[in-house]
């Protein structure tokens, strides 16, 4: 549909002889062409309205890989909704939102903040299941160390958001199996610094067996299992290792994104060595 609107009067214009005109112009070009040097006049200004201004690219940024990535690209792992009781027991359960930034590192420090307890997965990138299929390099090893038959891995989401310190697994003369102590290995790939995580690595430090120029993933005594040295992982699918004190504190811990051979120099100080999704290593 067009609409037509009425015409507006004009104005009445001012009158000069034609000759007047023209002469005026004249002078005009010649008085510019001196001012200017004869060059064309300088562009006008970019706007700098905040509407109008179009960003400037993300600069490439190196990953440990040595490919040249932008922060422009989408998160590296899934948005996951989880539903905890709080510490405080005051009230309905609380949701709470964990992303990933573009490294796959999730952050569950509002749900860690609030002292959730006995948290559930509710929802996956805003769409309401339970199931966590993994969507990101980390997830893809955490899932790996886990040993779990399916790609479902909420649970290591719930355990991470929970810091519950009276959970069994926790209490006095629990047994850890190896299902248990492999989950955890699990939990530590996808939240290595939660607030239960030295306890977990206490837990889960194996004993007993020779040391050998050859580890399996799984977290070995450093003397017994695993020698002091310098190792390379025979995977690189993505790998995720630390270097632990006997107090369960990681001395040093580190993700290699997939296409990148990790390297790692276990130390005569070091008390264990966790290994996970890097297929075993070999002593160089």
């Amino acid at each position: 549909m067009s609409y037509h609107h009425a015409p507006q009067p004009r104005r009445a214009a001012w009158l000069f002889p034609a000759a007047l005109v023209t002469a005026l112009l004249a002078v005009g070009g010649t008085v510019f062409f001196l001012l200017t040097g004869g060059d064309d006049p300088e562009p006008a200004a970019a706007s700098t309205d905040p509407a109008t201004t179009i960003p400037a690219a993300a600069p490439p940024v190196v990953t440990p890989a040595g490919r040249i990535t932008t922060e422009s690209g989408p998160d590296d792992g899934s948005s996951v909704d989880v539903s905890c009781f709080l510490a405080s027991n005051v009230g309905p359960r609380k949701e709470f939102t964990i992303k990933a930034d573009r490294t796959g590192r999730h952050d569950f420090s509002q749900a860690w903040e609030a002292e959730g307890y006995f948290c559930d997965v509710i929802a996956v990138d805003g769409s309401p299941q339970e199931i966590v299929t993994p969507a990101g390099d980390r997830e893809e090893t955490a899932l790996r160390a886990t040993g779990y038959a399916d790609d479902d891995i909420s649970s290591l989401f719930a355990i991470c958001a929970d810091v519950n310190p009276a959970e069994d697994y926790l209490k006095p003369g629990y047994e850890m199996t190896t299902e248990r102590s492999d989950e955890l290995i699990g939990a530590l790939v996808l939240c290595p610094d939660q607030p239960l995580s030295q306890k977990w690595r206490q837990l889960i430090q194996r004993e007993g067996g020779p040391a050998g120029t050859t580890v399996g993933d799984g977290l070995h005594r450093v003397g017994q299992l695993v020698e002091p040295g310098t190792y390379t992982a025979a995977e690189e699918d993505g790998c995720y290792w630390e270097r632990q004190s006997g107090a369960g504190k990681a001395l040093e811990a580190k993700f290699v994104a997939p296409g990148t051979r990790a390297t790692v120099t276990v130390r005569s100080g070091d008390t264990a060595f966790l290994s996970a999704g890097c297929g075993g290593w070999k002593r160089a």
